[in-house]
């Protein structure tokens, strides 16, 4: 109780043996309801890249709302790309969460 779901992006290597490459910090996504809220229950489900050579490469996120609605959103690759940092190789996702307080 008194958490919200989060997520974060991450990007993995090309080839065996995979190992995590870059990691966002956590985040969530605005509620529909209450722009300076988030829904407790979000679960992004579908990524898909959308070229755009005029514009930049764009983010289709697809995601469920409290497990009651559907909703998808467009977000600038560039956004996302400035969130990921290197992770150093033979750390894991558990090596970067912290506490909460």
């Amino acid at each position: 109780f008194g958490h919200h779901y989060t997520h974060s992006f991450f990007t993995i290597t090309d080839k065996p043996p995979f190992r995590l490459k870059r990691l966002s910090p956590e985040l969530v996504l605005e509620s529909h309801a209450y722009s300076e809220d988030t829904e407790i229950i979000q679960f992004w489900s579908g990524l898909e890249i959308i070229s755009d050579d005029q514009n930049g490469a764009k983010l289709a996120l697809a995601y469920g709302i409290n497990d009651c609605e559907a909703a998808a959103l467009h977000m600038d690759l560039s956004v996302v790309e400035g969130l990921l940092r290197e992770v150093p190789e033979g750390k894991e996702v558990v090596d970067f969460m912290m506490p909460l307080k």
